[in-house]
């Protein structure tokens, strides 16, 4: 899975782990997603507002508007998963019942952070099912970064059922990741950034960006 800049900030569970590594240290940048995205519209126009587009992270400011991808396809490759990697990816998301997903990158507004991030995302799929597989699949992928030569910690988020926390580091990077279910949303929160950030990201601000994007969710089913 991806997470932000081989930061430890696993920023979207999708894609290789390096930066977000899974919004675990995933390299993807974000000048390069949304290439071939399109503008929200329509029911994931509500999953964005109610996820990445409200998202707030205080230290973070938004990069732009949230980017929407409508099919396996072009969300894997927005996230950065490699042409060798994308078919499998693809036909996981297929299987799952994938709708759409969107993503929102942030950037440290304060700081000695000049290379860090922060990141959001929501995946849509058909079915609760479907959604709970994804998140399955994305804590499998997690694991990895392990064996990878990094390090993985996972962490309770009692505030949110189900919920998946986890911190990540490698190649000098670290990040905080949470990623949860709501019905047939997945949603991930995540920051990465350089081990000599100062002062350094904590696993509470996610935490509380993501108790905040539940809520929203419950609250409007």
């Amino acid at each position: 899975m991806p997470s932000a800049k081989q930061s430890g900030l696993r920023a979207v569970a999708l894609v290789p782990i390096m930066l977000v590594a899974g919004l675990s240290v995933l390299p993807v940048c974000a000048s390069s997603w949304g290439a071939s995205s399109t503008a929200a519209h329509g029911g994931v126009s509500v999953l964005s507002q109610r996820t990445c587009g409200s998202v707030v992270l205080p230290g973070y400011a938004r990069t732009g508007v949230p980017q929407i991808a409508h099919d396996p396809v072009t969300w894997v490759t927005d996230i950065g998963f490699t042409p060798a990697q994308q078919a499998a990816k693809v036909s996981a998301l297929g299987r799952e019942g994938f709708i759409a997903g969107v993503f929102q990158v942030l950037r440290p507004t304060s700081g000695n952070d000049p290379s860090g991030e922060a990141v959001c995302y929501g995946e849509q799929f058909k079915t609760r099912q479907g959604a709970a597989k994804e998140l399955s699949y994305q804590k499998h992928q997690e694991q990895t970064n392990v064996r990878r030569g990094g390090t993985f910690t996972p962490f309770a988020v009692p505030a949110i059922p189900g919920a998946f926390g986890f911190d990540s580091s490698e190649s000098g990077f670290a990040g905080h990741n949470v990623e949860f279910v709501v019905g047939r949303d997945v949603v991930l929160v995540g920051v990465g950034y350089p081990l000599a950030a100062s002062p350094a990201p904590t696993r509470q601000l996610v935490t509380q960006a993501a108790m905040t994007i539940y809520g929203r969710l419950v609250n409007h089913g």
